[in-house]
């Protein structure tokens, strides 16, 4: 009966990390932001900003 109620374990797996740049906007000013995505889970492991961009 145990068997039956047992929890389910999540799978864990080690980032695969990609590189992209993006157009955000922060309080109305353009930013270039470079963010790092894990490609399986979509998480994002880092973001930093670039520059500002042309309005």
């Amino acid at each position: 009966m145990s068997q039956l109620f047992t929890p389910l374990r999540r799978r864990s797996h080690t980032h695969t990390a990609v590189r992209t740049h993006v157009l955000l906007q922060r309080f109305g000013i353009p930013y270039e932001v470079e963010r790092t995505v894990c490609t399986e889970c979509r998480h994002v492991l880092e973001e930093r900003p670039l520059k500002r961009a042309a309005a």
